[in-house]
Parts: structure tokens; C-alpha cells; sequence
């Protein structure tokens, strides 16, 4: 094995060195390089995807309103897409990134451009490939959308991105390939340790010394940390010792602020905003930041599962009050122990704490008008294969063409990508069913839904006799998770015509085939896209 200091190579996220002027809607534009490059995020050195030679990808940072455009030019020997995780993609379908469903792939030496706006939302997104398992080795990024009318921005002085993500050594489609093998037996790879914005502690005595990502807070002031879990599979339970985190945003939704918690368990494809008040009883030393993951879901531990950031305290001059590393003592401290244990072995109550997070402004609809009933389920194919099922189909990219030239040709949709057709207007209840031992993050694309119900570990499947649902202040987002042997019932509003996918975002999950496409007002469609009697075909993969 290699192991080395890395230095310079890692992209700094730090709020210092953006500066967002809102007064005038602007346009982003960027060239993105899709390239492979030798880095060591965590000590150990190995191929890693990236942007601009860039790991994680650049940080995008816009005001509400603004339009982006971003070129993307493939310089690898594969196809690639990015997906724009919770944009809604109002009238703009094909920047949604999906191969198979919204466009082609983007073949090697090919470009394509994303354009899309965002008038309607605001807060902490990210982007990431969604061809095959390539995000799982590093191709993602974040994106902020900064609103000068958030509700909550007068309540910190200074931000700051969290950017979680577990860290495999082994490249993603080698362990791909071992998965979805009768071998595996439908055990998912377990990742080797994990990252806080790019950078982790794998074993720090071979390597002499570690590098921890820094982030500052001044004296007397008060931070917004954005926290994203971009894990191909890991739920993290995050900790900063000393302080509490007034949780103020999910998924793009601001919440009422009234949850302050001690730790936080956040799973893939989840976002929070939380505000973090500079610790007045002791302001003259650092602290760690550390991200645990719950290897309770696991077959078995990583071998590092806990990653570390510092948090700095400065003076009112920006000064550094303190040089030295946080006291591993406190770290390992009884206290911050049992936070995060409480928080791991809790978690089928704890888990995303639905029932505590109240949306400060997201009025959901009081009837549906169409109910769906999805059942998750794993089992073994005719190969012995385990793959992951909604509703006893498992989903296959199509390859030779898209479903939107499907619906532009009007032809059928085939089974095998488990198509749901919906009516513009309509008001669905997914009544979700997870027969699976395991816990799974849903996405929506191109759409938040309110969490009505959720049962807690082993409650079964969903039994309306027996459950009230919250019609009064449901959490709205786009990445729900449902507990094993449980149910979830989850509302949106069918008010954005296009073909949108749903899937877990376990990224092992969703190439075992746990995914489906909602089909909204496709007929509206042909007003935007067209209608045609032809097949646009995609290049051979």
C-alpha cells in the first residue's frame, strides 16, 4: 500500500472564498473536465474521479434566481452524466442527468451543457455523477444557492460547508462488479473510512501525520454549517464537542429552528443547515468536529469509521486563539461517547427526526388524489444475483435510447424501468413498504414531498387503520429515509410535467435496480420537447 502527506491537492471549501452579490440575477458558467488523477484524501494514495483535477468537484456558490450553465466535457475512457441533486428543473428536463431517462450519456471526448434556473428554491444542494458508480470515487461536489431574503440570515455572521462522504481504496467498479456477483451474497462493499470535505485520517501512524480540515468561528459570533452527506452508503452521526447545532434548514426547506440537538444522524443524499454559537465558557482553544458512521447498518465496521475536522476559535481580529490540535481527551470524552452512541443505537426513533423538525413555511396539501403502494424487497434472480426491487421490478437503464424519446415517439414504456404514470395536478401518497432488513434513503427528483408517517424499526407495513397522518406540519424534503421492516408515507404535488426518478440513494442500491420513473403529464411534454415518430439513439456503451 501507498500512503502519503497530502498537501495542496484537496479543494478548500471555506465560505472565505466565495462572495455572492444578489442584487442582479446572473449567470454561473464553467467548463467541468471529467478527469481521473493519483490523490490521497485520507493518507492512502489511488485513482480518483474529479472535477478540473479537482477533489471534491468545485464548490458552486449562486443567488436565488440565478441561471446556471455548466459545460461538461468528458476526458475518460467511460460515458458520464451529473445529476443536480434537488434542483426541480422546472422546464428544463434534460439538465436533469440521468442516462437512459433524460438524456444520452455523455460518450468519452463529449461534451454536454447544463442549463438550468433557480427561482424557485434556495439553500444546500449538490451535484454528482448518475452514470453507474462513478460519484462513489469522488465525482461530486456542492452546490449553495445563497437567498438575501432566507429567514435565517440575520441570525449568523459566517458559514461553512460539511461535505461528508464514506472513502472506499478499492475503485467503485471493481467492488461493483464483486456485488452484484452471487458471491456477494447481496452484501454491500464496506468503505475503508471517510472524509470530511476531502480529507480524513486512515491511519496516521503510517503516515506520521494526519491532515484535518479546518474551519473557523470568531468569538462571540454564531456559524451556519451546510452538512451533506454524499456517501455511496454510509449514515453518519455527527458531533462538534462543546457545542449544540440549532437545526434551521433540510433538503432546501427551512424548518422552524425550534430543534437543538447534540449530535446529528444524516444519511446519503440528505442535506441540513444548523447554526453553531461560539462556545462563551471557553473560548481560548480549538475543537474537533467528527463524523461517525453508523456501522450498525453494515455487515461489519469500516476500518477507520470515524473522520475528524477542527473547528478554530479567532478573536475579534481574526487572530488565532489557540495553535494548538483539539485535546483527544475531550474527543473521547464519556459525554460525546454516549451522544453518539445514543444516537446510532437509537436510530429507529432518532432516525432524521421527522417527528421533531416542523418546515417553517410548507403548507402540504390536505388530500391526495391518487394513491401509489411501493413494496421494497431483495431477492436473488435466476443467476443468484440479490437485486433490489420496487414492486417486484427491477430497474434497467435503458442503453440504446431515453424515455423521454419514448414519450416523444409515443411508444410504450418497457417494463423493466418500472414507469408511473401520474396526471399534472395530481396529489400522490406513496405508501412505501421496506420488507428489507435495511434502511434505505429515498429521492425524488424534481420534487420535495412531506413525510406523513414513518414507522419506527420492525412496525411493519403501513396499516391506515392504525396511523394518524401529520397533515398539520409534515418535514418537506427530497431524501427520506425509511426504517428496515417498516413504512413510510410520503405526499407530493404532481406540478412539474417530466420523467422523474425515484431511488434509493444507497448508490449500491440503486445498481441492484432499486429505483422507477414517475411519468408527469407526459402529453405536456410535447409542447416542450416536441413530438416525434423517431428514436434518438444514444452512442453504444
Amino acid at each position: 500500500m501507498k500512503f502519503l502527506i497530502l498537501f495542496g491537492i484537496l479543494f478548500k471549501l471555506s465560505s472565505a472564498d466565495f462572495y455572492c452579490d444578489c442584487s442582479n440575477k446572473q449567470t454561473f458558467s464553467a467548463e467541468f473536465n471529467v478527469e481521473w488523477f493519483f490523490a490521497a484524501p485520507d493518507g492512502y494514495i489511488r485513482h480518483v474521479l474529479g472535477i478540473n483535477r479537482q477533489f471534491p468537484a468545485p464548490v458552486i456558490h449562486v443567488c436565488k434566481g440565478d441561471t446556471i450553465k455548466i459545460t461538461v466535457i468528458n476526458k475518460i475512457d467511460a460515458p458520464t452524466s451529473i445529476h443536480w441533486h434537488g434542483m426541480f428543473q422546472y422546464g428544463t428536463l434534460t439538465s436533469d442527468g440521468v442516462p437512459g431517462v433524460t438524456q444520452c450519456a455523455i460518450q468519452p471526448g463529449d461534451y454536454y451543457q447544463y442549463k438550468f434556473h433557480t427561482d424557485y428554491q434556495a439553500g444546500t444542494y449538490w451535484y454528482h455523477s448518475h452514470y453507474s458508480v462513478q460519484y462513489i470515487d469522488g465525482l461530486k461536489g456542492a452546490l449553495i444557492i445563497h437567498d438575501p431574503k432566507d429567514p435565517w440570515i440575520s441570525a449568523y455572521e459566517d458559514e461553512d460547508i460539511l461535505m461528508l462522504t464514506d472513502w472506499y481504496h478499492t475503485l467503485a467498479l471493481d467492488l461493483e462488479a464483486y456485488y452484484l456477483s452471487p458471491a456477494s451474497n447481496g452484501t454491500e462493499p464496506i468503505p475503508d473510512t471517510a472524509l470530511i470535505n476531502g480529507i480524513g485520517q486512515y491511519n496516521c501512524s503510517l503516515v506520521n501525520k494526519c491532515s484535518y480540515y479546518d474551519t473557523i468561528i470568531q468569538v462571540n459570533t454564531t456559524k451556519r454549517f451546510r452538512i451533506i452527506n454524499t456517501s455511496a452508503f454510509a449514515v453518519f452521526v455527527l458531533t462538534i464537542h462543546g457545542h449544540k447545532m440549532r437545526m434551521i434548514e433540510a433538503d432546501g426547506v427551512n424548518l422552524d429552528g425550534n430543534i437543538i440537538v447534540d449530535s446529528l444522524r444524516i444519511n446519503a443524499g440528505q442535506r441540513y443547515s444548523v447554526l453553531v454559537h461560539a462556545n462563551e465558557q471557553n473560548p481560548k482553544r480549538n475543537y474537533w468536529i467528527q463524523a461517525t458512521i453508523d456501522s450498525d447498518v453494515m455487515a461489519s465496521a469500516p476500518v477507520q469509521p470515524t473522520v475528524k475536522a477542527i473547528l478554530r476559535y479567532v478573536d475579534e481580529n481574526g487572530c488565532y486563539v489557540s495553535s494548538k490540535k483539539p485535546i483527544n481527551s475531550h474527543l473521547n470524552s464519556t459525554d460525546d461517547n454516549l451522544k453518539i452512541l445514543d444516537s446510532i443505537h437509537e436510530g429507529d426513533q432518532f432516525i432524521d427526526i421527522y417527528s421533531s423538525l416542523v418546515p417553517l413555511d410548507s403548507p402540504v396539501p390536505q388530500q391526495s388524489t391518487k394513491k401509489v403502494l411501493i413494496e421494497i424487497e431483495f431477492y436473488a434472480n435466476d443467476e443468484n444475483v440479490n437485486l433490489a426491487h420496487f414492486n417486484n421490478i427491477s430497474f434497467l437503464h435503458l442503453m440504446d435510447t431515453t424515455l423521454l424519446s419514448l414519450t416523444r415517439a409515443q411508444q410504450p414504456y418497457p417494463q423493466s424501468n418500472n414507469v408511473q404514470i401520474i396526471q399534472y395536478g395530481d396529489i400522490i401518497d406513496i405508501i412505501l413498504n421496506n420488507h428489507d432488513t435495511g434502511e434505505h434513503p429515498i429521492h425524488l427528483h424534481g420534487h420535495i414531498f412531506w413525510i406523513l408517517a414513518a414507522g419506527k424499526t420492525n412496525d411493519g407495513d403501513y396499516n391506515s387503520s392504525q396511523v394518524v397522518l401529520n397533515t398539520l406540519n409534515p418535514l418537506a424534503r427530497d431524501t427520506a429515509s425509511i426504517n428496515p421492516i417498516s413504512y413510510m408515507v410520503l405526499r407530493f404535488e404532481a406540478n412539474n410535467p417530466g420523467l422523474w426518478m425515484m431511488h434509493c440513494h444507497i448508490d449500491w442500491h440503486l445498481q441492484a435496480g432499486l429505483a422507477l420513473v414517475w411519468a408527469e403529464a407526459a402529453e405536456l411534454l410535447h409542447y416542450k420537447y416536441g413530438l416525434s415518430k423517431e428514436l434518438d439513439v444514444c452512442a453504444a456503451y
